[in-house]
């Protein structure tokens, strides 16, 4: 019964991500605007860009601008704004510039769909919400506030971290690039709760947030070896793997591990599950300070053989794919993004295309629509192939 349940779940959740948008964002003449699934226009191509609607309202942006309008086309939120998101759980995310616009500062928060503030808009940092608790920076430190803009911990870090299962790490001093690790290294830093109760504290360490209830320490000894472990939520060494050159944070109960430039997958245990066999490209490690490794996402992950290509693998290592490519993403909603001879397009975790390799850049479908990019320019796609744009 719970297989038949899952199953008409996801097929559910397909069908819905399949369905064109009675309204879809439409390209005429580099100007954006809508069209019916008959490609008549029903809101002029007036804007400089248009996102899909959400919650009966659409983003637009003209001159800079960005606000809101209803199906009918009529401005419900002024263009008033020099970022903003799309509506979600009934609220928006928008910023504006303050002071030299040259200095690129905003001012974040967040309103509702009559664009009356629910978080006002002065912080010069708010964080998406993550369990109802977002992160807000004053431009010194960082405080936390809960999903109505009441402060939870006010500002008095100067390091901090988004809340991930009740955990935060902060900091009273920034860390430092450690290159020979290829972390940020604290001199100290804690993991508090969300009354900002102290509930781990590390020392000459770097972090990940926590995972599966487990967070991932690397640390440096005195003799500036490194030493790796995972800790419970009370702070308890619970697993070392120093063993191995990297680790990663757990999820969905598998950690990716590397070992000798070839990385696999251990258990809560410590026990190696899947054996390090994969490829990693070294620049793309240490991206952005950031050790980046692959995970698990809905039961696979995507990962590269040698010799061979991107493909995807279930939980016990075995290959799911016939195909293999130059590079693979898994995303929401039962969609992985591909890419074959320089050419991007969007499959099924079982191997079907669903959107032809073709495209320069997509982006994940939502909502029926993929957005996409051919040379310079960027259009929608249907789950049918429909491009929706007139040269």
């Amino acid at each position: 019964m719970m297989k038949q349940l899952m199953a008409f779940l996801v097929c559910l959740s397909l069908s819905a991500n399949a369905q064109t948008p009675r309204l879809i964002p439409y390209l005429q003449n580099q100007r954006w605007g809508f069209v019916n699934q008959e490609r008549t226009i029903v809101i002029p191509c007036i804007y400089h860009y248009v996102a899909p609607f959400s919650e009966g309202l659409a983003l637009v942006e003209l001159n800079r601008k960005y606000g809101y309008i209803d199906r009918s086309g009529k401005t419900v939120i002024a263009l008033k704004y020099d970022k903003a998101q799309s509506f979600s759980n009934g609220r928006a995310k928008v910023e504006v510039i303050f002071g030299k616009k040259t200095d690129g500062q905003f001012k974040a928060g967040y309103i509702d769909k009559t664009g009356q503030a629910i978080i006002p808009v002065a912080h010069l940092g708010v964080t998406t919400f993550r369990d109802s608790v977002a992160m807000v920076w004053n431009g010194h430190q960082h405080g936390y506030i809960n999903w109505r803009g009441d402060t939870l911990l006010k500002h008095q870090y100067v390091y901090a971290t988004p809340f991930s299962e009740g955990r935060a790490l902060v900091a009273n001093q920034p860390p430092r690039y450690d290159p020979a690790l290829g972390i940020h290294i604290f001199s100290k830093a804690a993991f508090i709760d969300t009354q900002g109760k102290v509930q781990a504290t590390i020392r000459r360490a770097g972090a990940e947030s926590y995972a599966n209830g487990l967070a991932l320490i690397i640390a440096k000894n005195n003799d500036s070896t490194q030493v790796m472990y995972f800790i419970d939520k009370q702070g308890n060494k619970v697993l070392d793997v120093s063993e191995y050159g990297a680790v990663h944070g757990f999820t969905e109960g598998l950690a990716a591990v590397m070992n000798q430039g070839k990385v696999g997958f251990i258990n809560p245990k410590g026990t190696l599950v899947v054996a390090c066999q994969y490829v990693i490209n070294a620049e793309w490690f240490r991206q952005e300070h950031k050790r980046r490794m692959p995970r698990f996402v809905g039961g696979l992950a995507a990962v590269a053989l040698p010799n061979k290509g991107w493909n995807l693998i279930d939980p016990q290592g075995q290959v799911q794919l016939p195909t293999y490519y130059q590079y693979l993403q898994i995303v929401p909603n039962q969609q992985v993004l591909a890419k074959k001879n320089g050419r991007w397009g969007i499959i099924q975790p079982s191997g079907k295309i669903i959107l032809p390799l073709q495209y320069d850049a997509v982006k994940p479908f939502k909502n029926g629509l993929a957005l996409v990019r051919k040379g310079k320019r960027r259009f929608y796609v249907d789950r049918v192939g429909e491009e929706y744009f007139d040269e």
